[in-house]
């Protein structure tokens, strides 16, 4: 501690997260020693740790090492038992059912210069084979690890593989409003998309992700943000390729909500109609409220009080809270039925009844 703060204090130029992250080089020596005094096996068994993040799981350190786990947990207790580079945290059970020990690492620093000790090669062996057991014990569950697979995937170079875990991690984080973590999540899924490698499946990929880039842009920038625009028109551009599906409905509907959001009215109501179309043709309920939220809202702006309510309660008719709700966040960042009543409302007091209007 004594040598950072006194590297931070020598530090001419204000610190930077880059500077405050390095380690002082007497700190770094008394590190790589005591891992020079370690035994070739237990320095096998942390570098192999290292690979999974501070606090580690015994299986998936075995997963590692092609160890198996009574090997690895009876070391890992030695060594926790030493104190000098990590102590026992707990213990869990996976989805699975697989017991693992928890432990971790006394400091990342510990963590940071075994890493780095690790050949790129191996590295990246070990990351793949901590991805593939952490994906079959959770199979079922990976939505709750889905930002951690993702990181194994990619630096175990299997790009493509890591792109539906940033989508699970990308929807999670939007369901929490954590928006900027979700379009992080959506960008490093898109910076991989070449790594697909049958072209259809490449495009549907694409499509999902640029939806989801809008819906996050919509709910961190507002309705009428140029990013909203560019991620749902790539969306309709690569939806045109694969031939009319579904999912162009989600790319016209965040188009809609980009037009409605700077008041072009013509245009959404344009747009309305091919949603209702769309929604119509594939007799899904979801589309079909989502087509009628634009539709009520539109209706509302233009004066169109009777067509708002008609749409708003038709909506209604086809909500179920338990399934509905959670699409959300991939539409407009609102709950539709809470909006529907909303307008429904607004239209029976501005036509007059006010009664009618009042819950």
């Amino acid at each position: 501690m004594v040598s950072i703060v006194n590297q931070l204090a020598q530090q001419t130029a204000v610190p930077t997260p880059a500077t405050m992250g390095t380690i002082p080089r007497d700190v770094r020596r008394v590190i790589d020693r005591q891992i020079d005094d370690l035994n070739a096996a237990d320095r096998e068994l942390l570098t192999a740790a290292s690979v999974i993040r501070r606090e580690f799981a015994t299986a998936a350190v075995a997963a590692a090492t092609e160890s198996s786990s009574e090997t690895v947990e009876a070391a890992c207790a030695r060594l926790a038992r030493q104190g000098v580079f990590i102590v026992k945290s707990g213990c869990e059970t996976w989805p699975d059912g697989t017991p693992a020990e928890l432990y971790a690492f006394r400091h990342d620093l510990y963590r940071e210069l075994l890493y780095d000790r690790l050949p790129a090669t191996r590295r990246g062996l070990c990351h793949a084979r901590v991805d593939r057991r952490l994906e079959r014990a959770w199979r079922g569950r990976l939505d709750a690890i889905a930002a951690e697979l993702a990181e194994h995937f990619e630096r175990g170079h299997e790009l493509a593989h890591a792109i539906p875990h940033h989508q699970r991690a990308a929807a999670k984080a939007l369901r929490r409003s954590a928006n900027q973590e979700a379009i992080v999540h959506l960008q490093r899924a898109l910076g991989a998309i070449e790594h697909v490698g049958d072209k259809e499946e490449r495009t549907k990929f694409a499509v999902e992700l640029y939806v989801a880039t809008g819906a996050a842009h919509i709910a961190m920038r507002g309705f009428g943000a140029p990013e909203v625009l560019d991620a749902y028109t790539k969306a309709e551009t690569l939806c045109d390729q694969l031939g009319e599906r579904p999912d162009l409905f989600a790319a016209l509907w965040g188009q809609w909500m980009f037009r409605a959001g700077r008041g072009e009215t013509q245009l959404t109501r344009r747009l309305c109609t091919r949603l209702l179309t769309l929604a119509n043709r594939y007799a899904d309920p979801i589309l079909k409220i989502q087509a009628h939220h634009a539709m009520w809202s539109t209706s509302f702006v233009c004066g169109e009080f009777a067509q708002a309510r008609r749409h708003a309660e038709g909506a209604l008719s086809l909500f179920e809270p338990a399934i509905h709700q959670a699409m959300a966040s991939r539409y407009g960042n609102h709950d539709a039925a809470c909006c529907a009543r909303n307008f429904s409302a607004m239209s029976l007091a501005l036509a007059g009844d006010r009664d009618g209007a009042t819950p």
